[in-house]
C-alpha cells in the first residue's frame, strides 16, 4: 500500500519470516530505496529509518540510520566514508593455531 509521510509516498510491504517473524519494510516510491524497516517483537517494535543514500563505487547506501526502540531512539550511526573490495591479507581468515 502507499503511505504518504514527510512529504513523501512509501510503499508499505509486510513480510513474515519463515519463522513467522514480521517486518514492514517501507519503500520511497520515488526511488524504491528503503526508507524504513520495521521490525516486530514480543518486547516491543525496532524500527530503523535509513536515508541520506549515496552511490559509492555503483552501490546505492544509506549513509545515516536511525534505530528507535518503542518510539524513543536509541541509536544513531552516520557513515562518513566507505570503500567496497579494499585487498586482505589471507592471513586474517587462517585459524587460529
Amino acid at each position: 500500500s502507499a503511505e504518504p509521510t514527510a512529504g513523501r509516498t512509501l510503499r508499505h510491504l509486510r513480510i513474515v519470516t519463515r519463522h513467522q517473524r514480521v517486518l514492514h519494510v517501507y519503500l520511497d516510491a520515488a526511488t524504491g530505496l528503503e526508507a524504513r524497516v520495521v521490525r516486530e517483537g514480543p518486547g516491543g517494535d525496532v524500527q530503523e529509518d535509513l536515508s541520506d543514500y549515496r552511490t559509492v563505487q555503483g552501490v546505492t547506501v544509506p549513509f545515516s540510520v536511525k534505530v528507535s526502540f518503542k518510539g524513543a531512539l536509541v541509536s544513531e550511526m552516520t557513515v562518513t566514508g566507505l570503500e567496497f573490495n579494499l585487498p586482505t591479507a589471507d592471513s586474517l581468515f587462517a585459524m587460529p593455531r
